[in-house]
């Protein structure tokens, strides 16, 4: 962040639930350095609704997500919030740099909207979206695992625009672990469940369903 050459207006953090006196200080650290807005909130909620509450908290009109321990290009701020200007999109992402625990870079991903009704193509830490488009929304729902790919099927099926800006501006840290807890029963049935919702809602179309459902089994075939 320090080196973007557009800075953020404020960096919203929510605490959800107990935090320890280390990451205070961390905290109280950076506050001297970037606009930081801290949202606590005493009793954890879970993942959607911290970061419900950080989208409800935020100050500015063009809101980016971003996981603490990515890395954010210098010029994702400045290209993103160009085209937000010239081509009036709700929504803006980019491809991005997959890299290990070291920071070394694995692979690039490449955002294809065009296999987004069968696979989540959108790394969600190169998404930027209008406020207003997320406050129209309601926010994330309760999707679990699925929180992030539920919001841009809804977004497509009620219009809202996407624009994908092709070069990567993120860098998204993938540890080890990564491909194997998207493997096994557990994830399957959340899996299973997130595409009953979506085919019910008819946030994806039924030429659809034949991938997913070879997605789903092969989520226990790999983990043999």
């Amino acid at each position: 962040l320090f080196d973007s050459t557009v800075t953020p207006t404020n960096v919203v953090i929510v605490l959800d639930g107990q935090v320890g006196q280390e990451l205070l200080d961390v905290l109280d650290d950076f506050d001297n350095l970037l606009p930081l807005r801290i949202c606590n909130i005493n009793i954890n909620k879970g993942f959607v609704k911290a970061l419900n509450y950080a989208v409800y908290n935020a100050q500015s009109d063009y809101l980016f997500r971003l996981d603490p321990d990515d890395i954010v290009e210098a010029s994702r701020f400045e290209k993103t919030l160009s085209v937000f200007q010239s081509y009036i999109p709700d929504v803006v992402v980019s491809n991005g740099f997959v890299i290990d625990s070291n920071s070394e870079i694995i692979y690039e991903h490449k955002t294809n909207l065009d296999l987004i009704y069968k696979r989540n193509t959108i790394l969600h830490s190169s998404v930027a979206y209008k406020r207003s488009f997320i406050v129209k929304h309601a926010g994330y729902r309760q999707v679990v695992s699925f929180e992030d790919y539920d919001l841009w099927l809804r977004a497509l099926k009620y219009g809202d625009t996407i624009h994908v800006i092709n070069e990567p501006l993120v860098r998204f840290r993938q540890d080890k672990n990564f491909i194997n807890r998207r493997l096994g029963g557990a994830y399957m049935a959340k899996e299973y469940q997130a595409f009953k919702l979506f085919l019910s809602e008819s946030l994806i179309p039924y030429k659809a369903v034949p991938f997913w459902w070879l997605r789903l089994i092969s989520r226990l075939l790999g983990s043999g």
